[in-house]
């Protein structure tokens, strides 16, 4: 089992950071952006969204903890307009219809 000091979740929409949000403990935990990034480039079938939870152990290494399907995440208080975009990305890839946030 691994303690982690500070654990976040990131949105991942099209391959792309929409937003990351910090949910579990440190405020001031450092994220290294080139650890997630590195994540999302190397995960090649992935839905259109998707969320990958990250954390900093107690020895301050960065470590994948989960990954979850966009369909049914909350939305640990990103903005109404991106969370929107994040399940219309989702939404759209399910039912097989068009996606008509993916331009914004």
């Amino acid at each position: 089992m691994v303690d982690f000091k500070t654990e976040w979740r990131c949105f991942i929409r099209y391959g792309e950071i929409l937003d990351i949000r910090r949910y579990k403990g440190a405020w001031d935990s450092t994220l290294d952006a080139s650890v997630i990034e590195k994540a999302i480039s190397d995960f090649k079938d992935t839905p259109a969204a998707y969320g990958m939870d990250f954390g900093v152990d107690q020895e301050g290494n960065m470590k994948l903890v989960e990954f979850n399907d966009g369909h049914s995440l909350g939305t640990y208080e990103i903005s109404p307009l991106n969370y929107a975009k994040f399940l219309s990305a989702r939404w759209a890839e399910l039912t097989g219809t068009t996606d008509y946030l993916r331009a914004l």
